[in-house]
């Protein structure tokens, strides 16, 4: 699917989590993305991408979202 790659990262509690790289699109919102992917809410991605203000949301970008494995 264009627009998202996935990724993987281990914490120190030996937990892997999986991400999604998506790359914003024109007219994209945070809602629209975040149900996208399943349990994914618009605060953990902007927790996870430190999106304080969405208007500087812009097609192109690349945005991290924590999926469940």
């Amino acid at each position: 699917v264009s627009g998202k790659s996935v990724s993987q990262q281990t914490t120190d509690a030996n937990e892997t989590k999986k991400y999604i790289h998506h790359t914003v699109q024109p007219g994209d919102t945070l809602w629209d993305i975040a149900k996208l992917y399943k349990g994914v809410s618009v605060s953990q991605i902007k927790k996870l991408n430190n999106i304080g203000n969405v208007k500087k949301l812009k097609p192109g970008m690349k945005i991290k979202i924590e999926i469940s494995s």
